[in-house]
């Protein structure tokens, strides 16, 4: 009994002392703090490295899609895309070093997401770049209703007559850090730096490596995903804000 009890002391003061060494930082933005660039903005926070971040973060739409019959060529601001939680300074972080981002939990914030097809924007529309042999597909909005319990979204074709539902698998579609030389980009796109990635494996249990290339990394994310196939084919995934946990540590270069 008392070796029993001495090791069930020794676990718990181990777990003490790692509950200790691990600081959490949670932290819910207001809209006034969220970000539309990576870089070229001063960090929310300065964390160590390790700590645990417990965040809470918006939709592409910066939130302003909140119940049917809305438009994003309606209701959306230019250049509010994609805002972002963030960015966090990570002490010791220097160029050439690799932050390394585990993503502990993600879980959605809102009881809908939201899909749309725009005109001129995703892989199914003629764009400068690819040109198509129909029309524009007109700007379309569907509502998707979580249902948290059976771990699904649902909602229905335009005209009703058909209904489903798509499997839950939150992401972060947005996840990076500043470029180098004090350049600032838009959240639109992806780089080197990480950012606009819209990748489905910046999900729970997975880690991201992205190189520092300013002193404190500054790391940022948003862009939360319910639900997305291998690309946003039509121009975006089930999307809708999430709460994000994670751990971000560093790998030093050399």
């Amino acid at each position: 009994m008392r070796r029993v009890g001495r090791a069930a002391s020794l676990a718990l003061g181990l777990a003490t002392a790692a509950s200790a060494e691990s600081p959490v930082l949670r932290y819910i933005p207001k809209h006034e703090e969220l970000k539309y660039t990576f870089g070229g903005v001063a960090p929310t926070h300065r964390i160590k490295p390790g700590t645990r971040i417990v965040s809470w973060t918006e939709d592409c739409f910066d939130g302003a899609l909140s119940k049917p019959g809305q438009k994003p060529s309606e209701v959306l601001v230019p250049g509010r895309d994609n805002p972002q939680t963030g960015p966090f300074y990570v002490e010791g972080a220097e160029p050439g070093d690799t932050l390394v981002v585990r993503l502990l939990k993600l879980e959605p914030a809102r009881d809908y997401g939201v899909s749309v097809a725009s005109p001129g924007f995703g892989a199914l529309k003629g764009t400068d770049k690819t040109a198509m042999l129909g029309p524009d597909l007109p700007e379309t909005v569907w509502f998707y209703a979580v249902d948290r319990a059976k771990g699904v979204a649902r909602t229905r074709s335009q005209d009703a007559k058909l209904s489903w539902e798509v499997p839950l698998a939150p992401f972060l579609g947005c996840l990076g850090v500043a470029p180098a030389y004090g350049e600032a980009r838009s959240t639109v796109v992806p780089d080197s730096f990480g950012g606009n990635m819209d990748c489905p494996e910046v999900r729970a249990g997975n880690t991201v490596y992205l190189g520092v290339r300013v002193p404190g990394a500054l790391l940022s994310f948003g862009d939360g995903h319910y639900a997305m196939g291998d690309g946003e084919i039509m121009g975006t995934a089930i999307e809708s804000a999430v709460r994000p946990r994670g751990r971000a540590s560093r790998t030093p270069s050399g």
